[in-house]
């Protein structure tokens, strides 16, 4: 955390492992850049990725990352949807109208900007519906006991004096590192959030943080979960926001840099982190604004 800190207050970082330099400001004037940019590849409501069903997630995360959508156009009365224009289901093109990966990034963004009331509503619909959260497959839809505790944890740590403590209470039961692609990128965010609730990890969570980047350093989210709870050295982090092979300086990356449009969610390395340029497509920088944030902040909130 020191080093962070006075990384924050210099232009530069020194890696106490090997005595690099590391521009602090090069990797804040690619987040400036991106974050000016990103409006031009969001829609009205600032939803990024807003042709994809998982659109609330991603927007979620760019939020955290300093974007302004407005999240709450994709929720009407108690639902959420996985998108604001709602018709995802309803179009054929999703099994369910929510999923508990949208709901993650809502907790996320919430937690983030200390909204408790989003927290309480979550909770309330849930109680009021046995915890299905929508319309379309319940394997899908139904918020699960140790999501509702996480949510709970996160509403209470936002301010929240109206949510059971009780609920707070049910743990996240982490895998030992055993997911891959998208299920350990909304596992390692589970993480994130419970550690940055708690100000530290259990014996499970970091078992999971320590196999996650050995399997995958590559990984910013895996790396920062790493050194966060480890040594405090973020100079791999910083390695990673430096390369231009996939972060360009003057413009939003595009499917010339990679296919994937939010890289951490895949496999570190494999075809989704290699350039399509044919697909055409620019990516919103979401994904490294969120990481950005991270080493900007400390964590997901301003302390």
């Amino acid at each position: 955390m020191k080093l962070l800190l006075i990384c924050l207050l210099l232009a530069g970082c020194v890696s106490a492992k090997t005595n690099k330099i590391y521009s602090h400001s090069a990797i804040e004037a690619t987040a400036e850049t991106y974050k000016e940019l990103m409006p031009g590849v969001s829609n009205a409501n600032g939803f990024v990725d807003y042709n994809h069903c998982d659109s609330l997630l991603f927007t979620s995360l760019a939020n955290v990352g300093g974007h302004t959508a407005n999240l709450k156009a994709a929720k009407k009365g108690g639902q959420w949807y996985r998108r604001d224009s709602h018709s995802c289901y309803r179009d054929g093109n999703s099994k369910s109208t929510i999923s508990r990966d949208m709901l993650t990034g809502v907790a996320l963004a919430s937690y983030s900007a200390r909204e408790p009331r989003i927290f309480e509503h979550l909770i309330d619909y849930g109680i009021a519906n046995n915890f299905v959260m929508g319309q379309g497959e319940k394997s899908r839809t139904f918020m699960t006991p140790q999501l509702t505790g996480l949510i709970a944890r996160a509403g209470i740590a936002s301010g929240s004096t109206k949510i059971n403590p009780a609920l707070s209470k049910i743990p996240y039961a982490y895998s030992l590192g055993k997911n891959t692609g998208y299920q350990a990128h909304l596992e390692a965010l589970a993480i994130l959030l419970d550690g940055d609730i708690a100000g530290k990890l259990g014996p499970l969570a970091m078992h999971t943080v320590k196999a996650y980047y050995k399997r995958e350093p590559e990984n910013a989210l895996f790396n920062w979960l790493f050194h966060k709870y480890t040594d405090g050295d973020f100079a791999e982090v910083y390695d990673i926001l430096l390369d231009r092979k996939h972060w360009p300086r003057y413009r939003l990356p595009t499917s010339g840099e990679h296919c994937e449009f939010w890289l951490w969610q895949r496999t570190a390395n494999n075809n989704d982190w290699k350039p399509c340029p044919a697909e055409g497509h620019t990516h919103s920088g979401g994904d490294y604004l969120f990481i950005y944030s991270l080493l900007k902040r400390g964590g997901l909130r301003e302390r």
